[in-house]
């Protein structure tokens, strides 16, 4: 809903100053509004593509109250870092910088009901907004990490080095910038604590871009930002 500062309904704001904002699936909800500077607004929440999945979700709409379709796909980026085992994704809270980055803290849960005692994991994530750029919070697992060569060429091997606290089912996986799964780079298998080393081929065909290696172990994971040239 959208006011003039008399209180009466900004009717340059979707109908009469109310606006309906159309998803799939069987609830969503915005946990925070931010309005940017240039009017746009930012909404950061969640939704739930079926009764037992709740995905992070981000709207950006202009002054109108339309969709802004240069952010995300048609206004909306739904989010499902990254790993298949988190049922629960949702953001709690979210804050613009200075500099114009979106700063989202997030909340992740293992199973669809948000009262058990399954693992949790709380998240931090930070969007330029144009392009949309995820970092997160250390790993206490996942130490150490890095990829070489950087960027990486059109066939480029890939060298993936990290350390472990201990032992570990992990997998290796490839998202593009906005998380969206591309290939499993590496099927999860147990690794002993200590050093790892990984030798990975880059899958010929991608554009130019940016990319993100996920180091996961079911309850926790590491991305790697990469570039592809």
């Amino acid at each position: 809903m959208s006011l003039n500062s008399d209180g009466t309904p900004n009717n340059s704001f979707g109908v009469n100053g109310l606006n309906h904002i159309p998803l799939s699936g069987v609830f969503s909800a915005a946990k925070q509004i931010i309005v940017q500077s240039d009017g746009k607004i930012l909404l950061a929440g969640r939704i739930k593509p079926n009764t037992t999945t709740d995905n992070f979700l981000l709207i950006r709409l202009n002054t109108n109250g339309v969709f802004d379709a240069s952010f995300g796909d048609g206004g909306k980026l739904v989010l499902t870092p990254y790993s298949s085992q988190y049922k629960i994704r949702i953001f709690n809270d979210a804050q613009l910088t200075s500099n114009g980055k979106l700063v989202c803290a997030g909340w992740l849960h293992t199973t669809s009901n948000y009262f058990d005692q399954s693992p949790t994991a709380t998240l931090l994530y930070r969007y330029l907004l144009d392009p949309s750029v995820k970092s997160e919070e250390p790993s206490l697992i996942f130490q150490e990490a890095k990829v070489s060569p950087m960027p990486i060429s059109y066939q480029s091997n890939l060298s993936i080095e990290y350390n472990l606290t201990k032992e570990e089912n992990v997998s290796i996986m490839l998202y593009d910038y906005i998380g969206k799964e591309i290939k499993t780079l590496r099927p999860a298998a147990w690794r002993p604590a200590g050093k790892q080393y990984e030798e990975i081929n880059w899958p010929q065909g991608l554009p130019s871009g940016l990319y993100y290696i996920v180091l996961d172990n079911g309850f926790q994971s590491k991305p790697l930002k990469v570039m592809k040239i």
